[in-house]
């Protein structure tokens, strides 16, 4: 389960109002109250800093705003929006505007006292138009607390903010260098780190080698002896096995002690001393860390903020067509996420022949649960630098093939095939993907908005 997403909530009010209606603080306080258990009921830690109506109160709510993963604002009435704006600017903290009201409806019953507490959308306007002005990022939600899809897309929303929090200021680990000639997610490191925060840390083979050697042998033993448990070994070596176990073991501490979110590697630079490291590849999947292949360091930027909102998600590609069934064969050479296995089909270690490496690889084969997924590729854009393209599929059964060589399954786009890959090509949607359990076009839409991308859904 997901840690709570942590708020600020910033309640503005008119502070003239004091005058003009001075039991109008007192009588909107339940209703603040009620927004505050609306968002816990939500998973949201909401920290309390009181009515906001003047700039002493806008510094109060600000430093309780340093430690938030976003700012909520909610208008109890209008309140003008040069109160807030510079604040909310310069915090930099992503900004979502719940803009609901104290009573769940307005009509000719209503009287005089529900304008005055009932009339915060004006406010929402000023605000937003501001910070669109600025270029500053926001989410509205809008609606009545009774009504349940407000709950539903404010938990999208939040989500959404946080995992686009999630993708900045990664750091990287990336054994080799990017596959020459790819261009699909060529990219400078100094762009990425300009735009994103980013940074990438070389981590060459003889350093993987290194830790290794450090592995405690009772370490890989109780974790073969885990795999023995787990797994169906086919022509598995016992010393290939082994070796597999302690390149991951080693591979994983290293990113965690470097605080490294995701991890690349370029099968032509592993050769002398190191196994391809699949296995290690697939186990670090499985465990939530960024991971492509081919030193593609953009799309392993995806690993960490799709398995925050999804809950499971993985690198792959698409291969081959099946223009009759209506199915794409999805594989890679060697990587693939234990995680989807099919929970009645015990899943295969099984071992590859050495590629450019002097020394035979380990990796996982399962056939893959079906589910609904959301593919999501990042590309370049000629406007905005970068762009997500998105479609939703299904994985479908397909059975294990151990003569392929390689992990892979099927999916099934919601298109029909010819058109799914067309309009697919069209987004500009590059060879290498994730796919996210569940659908999340929403999320993957606001996370475009925060990050300043294009977004295009196939």
């Amino acid at each position: 389960m997901n840690p709570p997403i942590n708020a600020v909530l910033f309640p503005l009010f008119l502070k003239l109002y004091d005058k003009m209606r001075p039991d109008l603080r007192g009588r909107m306080e339940p209703f603040l109250g009620q927004v505050r258990e609306f968002l816990v009921a939500q998973g949201v830690a909401v920290a309390d800093v009181g009515l906001i109506a003047t700039a002493t109160d806008v510094r109060r709510a600000a430093a309780a705003a340093a430690r938030a993963d976003v700012v909520i604002t909610l208008h109890l009435t209008y309140s003008p929006s040069l109160l807030v704006a510079d604040t909310l600017q310069k915090l930099g903290k992503p900004i979502l505007m719940l803009d609901t009201t104290k009573a769940e409806h307005f009509d000719e019953t209503s009287g005089p006292a529900d304008i005055s507490e009932n009339h915060g959308i004006h406010g929402v306007m000023d605000l937003a138009s501001v910070l669109t002005g600025r270029g500053v990022p926001f989410e509205v939600v809008a609606g009545s607390l009774a009504d349940p899809e407000l709950a539903a897309r404010l938990q999208v929303a939040l989500r959404a903010l946080k995992a686009a929090a999630l993708f900045r200021d990664q750091r990287v680990g990336l054994t080799g260098r990017p596959f020459a000639g790819m261009g699909d997610f060529a990219v400078s490191f100094a762009e990425l780190k300009k735009r994103f925060g980013v940074t990438v840390k070389d981590v060459p083979v003889a350093r993987i080698i290194a830790a290794a050697k450090r592995v405690p042998a009772a370490d890989v033993a109780a974790a073969v002896e885990a795999d023995r448990v787990r797994y169906r070994l086919h022509n598995v070596e016992p010393e290939a096995h082994a070796a597999a176990v302690r390149d991951y073991l080693a591979l994983s501490r290293l990113l965690a002690g470097e605080g490294m979110s995701a991890y690349s590697m370029n099968f032509q630079y592993v050769r002398r001393g190191l196994a391809t490291p699949f296995y290690a590849c697939s186990r670090l999947l499985s465990d939530g860390i960024g991971y492509a292949g081919e030193g593609d360091v953009l799309t392993a930027l995806l690993g960490r903020p799709l398995n925050f909102l999804a809950g499971e998600a993985f690198f792959s590609e698409m291969f081959c067509p099946d223009w009759r069934g209506g199915t794409v064969f999805m594989a890679h050479m060697g990587e693939s996420d234990p995680r989807f296995a099919r929970a009645d089909v015990q899943p295969v270690l099984a071992q590859k022949q050495p590629l450019l490496s002097d020394r035979v690889s380990v990796y996982h084969l399962a056939e893959l649960g079906a589910r609904e997924v959301t593919l999501v590729n990042l590309a370049r854009d000629a406007g905005r630098g970068f762009r997500f393209v998105v479609a939703q599929a299904d994985i479908v059964r397909f059975p294990l093939k151990l003569e392929f060589a390689m992990p892979h399954f099927k999916i099934r786009p919601r298109l029909p095939l010819a058109n799914f890959l067309e309009r697919y090509a069209g987004c500009g949607g590059g060879h290498h993907l994730y796919l996210a359990t569940g659908d999340q076009r929403p999320a993957v839409a606001t996370m475009a908005r925060q990050l300043g991308l294009a977004y295009a859904e196939v």
